[in-house]
């Protein structure tokens, strides 16, 4: 489920809409915070936090891809 969330969230974000792009990626989020891959959630992180950056919220991008660059430190 979490990489289906996550491909609609592309999907939107690739059609410069990071509104609706950023709920599914959360959702995802939400699917992949018990998992042990650290690389996808990692990843997952990183999308939404381009997707702020994209809606130019750069506060929240900021939290969300240091949160992305803490995981793939630990990789």
């Amino acid at each position: 489920m979490a990489r289906i969330y996550s491909n609609i969230g592309l999907v939107y974000a690739y059609q410069a809409l990071p509104d609706k792009a950023i709920p599914y990626f959360k959702k995802s989020l939400e699917y992949r915070k018990d998992a042990p891959d650290e690389a996808e959630k990692a990843m997952t992180y990183d999308f939404i936090g381009f997707a702020y950056i994209h809606g130019k919220n750069y506060i929240e991008a900021l939290k969300y891809l240091n949160a992305s660059v803490g995981l793939s430190v630990s990789i």
